[in-house]
């Protein structure tokens, strides 16, 4: 285990050189878990060496602009006023935004309760409820809720009952409930925004004909909020449920994650069940998803509450030591936006616990998984004949996307030599 912690605060010594627009971000999640970084926040933004514009793109990406503005409202004014304008109207848009979600949240949750159905509040809902009552800027896409497979079909007749309709996105209903682990319901209200919901039957999809975490319905629990009681998932089904959302939607450095993590093990480190954390990942195949998470928040936060884990998730020395220049590569990267595709691909193969399990994924993909990612529509003569080709076509652009990084990087180092034989490094 020494290697490990060794590699850990070498990796988290490197992170202490942040670029200043990564710094006051950092600085800012920390400010949200301890308050205590005021000062160091107020020296960063006198400085001068902010480049906002990264700074935006950065938020954006992250998904923590409305935190951000919670965090630095006292200092608002040291920012230029473009900034400091997108940063309040996106705090004002998500406050009202999540009102609204949460309003209609309540209703199904009522819904549910009156038809005596078990149903759990996931993701979004569920994590502004226990952790974000202070920061309630937390953004959310959709509501998300999680149902029992056997019950599914009640469940949805009851989110249809409420003014829902399913919302297939041009697919055929049978890839969602034999290759997907959710279906999509949407509310449209003439005058109002639409509401999606997600409605989920498991938090993966299946592996080799099961269901992942099955346990999840021993351990849940219910907790009071200002809009009901309401069931969740425990702490540790939490934190996996998070680790597989990254792992199969492929943005794999949000740091709004990271600090929905952060925030759960300050609450829960007493009492967080290790013991079980690690035997479900062990179980299901998830060591390597779970792993990166909690390195990328020990190694952006370089907080004590990453440790435990860390030192005993199954990890070999090499895999870490791949993720660990995987993330110090990417994540404080202004281009992420520009490189999810590309990071998808790369991450695939870091997130499983062996190579044979992406591999298999890709052979394997469903046709309407192949045509959303290369941009096709489905079911088509054209996406179907390229799916025939998967196998050639696949790698092919998988190589046109590594002949394009690799361009970039290669354009970026002439215009640097040039720079440099024009004179323009001597200063």
């Amino acid at each position: 285990m020494a290697w490990r912690c060794l590699d850990i605060c070498v990796e988290v010594r490197k992170m202490k050189n942040l670029n200043p627009e990564a710094k006051i971000i950092q600085l800012a999640m920390l400010q949200a878990l301890d308050q205590q970084y005021s000062g160091e926040i107020n020296r960063l933004l006198l400085s001068g060496t902010i480049d906002w514009i990264k700074v935006r793109d950065l938020l954006n990406y992250h998904e923590l602009g409305a935190l951000f503005y919670i965090i630095l409202k006292d200092d608002i004014h040291l920012l230029p006023q473009e900034i400091s304008n997108l940063l309040a109207n996106t705090f004002y848009y998500t406050l009202k935004d999540n009102l609204w979600k949460l309003k209609q949240f309540q209703l199904i949750n009522q819904a549910f309760k009156q038809e005596g159905l078990r149903m759990l509040a996931m993701k979004g809902v569920a994590l502004l409820a226990q952790f974000y009552a202070h920061l309630p800027a937390r953004p959310m896409a959709d509501i998300d809720i999680l149902l029992r497979e056997e019950d599914y079909e009640r469940g949805a007749g009851i989110i249809e009952g409420s003014g829902y309709k399913k919302e297939l996105f041009g697919l055929k209903e049978s890839y969602w409930r034999q290759r997907q682990c959710h279906l999509t319901f949407v509310r449209k209200r003439e005058g109002e925004r639409a509401i999606l919901l997600e409605a989920h039957w498991s938090l993966d999809f299946r592996r080799n004909g099961r269901l992942v975490l099955e346990e999840i319905w021993q351990r849940t629990k219910d907790v009071d909020t200002e809009f009901g009681r309401i069931g969740v998932l425990s702490p540790e089904d939490t934190v996996l449920s998070l680790a597989l959302h990254q792992r199969r939607f492929g943005k794999a450095f949000c740091l709004k994650y990271i600090l929905d993590i952060a925030f759960l093990f300050k609450k829960h480190s007493e009492e967080f069940d290790w013991d079980y954390f690690l035997s479900v990942c062990g179980k299901y195949g998830m060591s390597s998803c779970a792993g990166f998470l909690l390195l990328q928040g020990k190694l952006f936060l370089n907080s004590g509450l990453f440790d435990y884990g860390l030192e005993k998730i199954s990890l070999s020395r090499s895999k870490r030591a791949i993720m660990e220049r995987f993330i110090l590569n990417n994540f404080t990267s202004s281009r992420l936006d520009e490189k999810i595709k590309e990071n998808y691909l790369k991450s695939h193969f870091l997130l499983y616990n062996t190579y044979r399990e992406p591999v298999k994924y890709i052979i394997n993909v469903p046709l309407e998984q192949f045509a959303k990612f290369h941009g096709l529509k489905p079911y088509t003569i054209k996406a179907k004949w390229f799916y025939a080709w998967r196998f050639i076509y696949s790698p092919f652009c998988g190589l046109v996307v590594f002949l394009a990084s690799v361009g970039k990087k290669g354009g970026l180092k002439v215009k640097l030599s040039r720079e440099t034989k024009g004179g323009r490094d001597c200063a």
